[in-house]
């Protein structure tokens, strides 16, 4: 609680609310409510709901066939989630399932997904809800001093992308499923899946990445850096099995 010369140094309406309003801030916390806790927050500070839910926490990135969401289609989501690994949503195989996947999770981790992810993923369900909480790496990432595009800040901490990706654009995603879709070649589809991966899986070293520089910054708060593991998380994603289970 405020007390002593803090309090007095508050503004009177601020004086008499805040008790109130911290108090259901502790309690919304202890309940997990990232619901009303992340209307608290600004969303560029939403990172901080990170290292206390993680396994409420999904990793996503989409593929399309352009970049205007009233003429283009979403054509493959990826998903990874620190709890339950990582699940692929094609469109001709389960892309439909993805509303009620993405609905049991409460924060959205993405790379420029404010300005991209976002408002194709509402354009294309109708009936989707994201996760109230959501951290676009993109600015994150920028305020931390790694800029430019995903695969450049993936560089710049040592994030190394196999051979067989390793050069492809989203522009050569879209050409990926046009091929996989006119000359129904599953080795064009394996490739974009891998690639879209990628992009997903490696959004948590990114992540973690983010939140020790931001801690690091902040010294005083004494807060442990959180553990950053493999730099070639996506390298072991067993494409091929993801696929099974999404074609089922």
């Amino acid at each position: 609680m405020i007390s002593g010369r803090g309090r007095e140094c508050l503004p009177r309406s601020l004086r008499d609310s805040a008790p109130k309003q911290i108090k259901n801030d502790h309690t919304a916390f202890k309940k997990g409510d990232i619901r009303f806790l992340s209307g608290r927050l600004a969303p560029k500070d939403h990172w901080r709901f990170y290292r206390h839910f993680t396994d409420k926490s999904a990793f996503l990135d989409i593929e399309t066939t352009g970049m205007d969401p009233e003429s283009s289609v979403v054509t493959v989501i990826g998903v990874h989630s620190p709890k339950d690994g990582t699940k692929v949503f094609i469109d001709g195989y389960n892309l439909t399932d993805f509303p009620g996947y993405i609905g049991e999770f409460d924060i959205l981790v993405t790379f420029n997904g404010a300005t991209f992810d976002v408002p194709f993923l509402k354009s294309a369900f109708y009936d989707l809800n994201l996760p109230p909480a959501h951290i676009d790496l993109r600015w994150l990432a920028r305020s931390v001093g790694l800029r430019g595009g995903l695969k450049e800040v993936e560089r710049q901490i040592g994030i190394q992308r196999p051979e067989s990706v390793s050069e492809v654009s989203g522009f050569d995603a879209v050409i990926l499923w046009n091929h996989y879709r006119r000359n129904n070649d599953d080795q064009a589809l394996r490739r974009l899946v891998r690639y879209n991966l990628e992009d997903t899986v490696n959004l948590e070293r990114l992540l973690a990445e983010c939140c020790n520089r931001m801690y690091a910054a902040h010294q005083y708060l004494e807060i442990e850096p959180l553990d950053i593991k493999s730099n070639i998380w996506a390298t072991y994603v067993d494409v091929d099995e993801i696929m099974r289970r999404a074609h089922k």
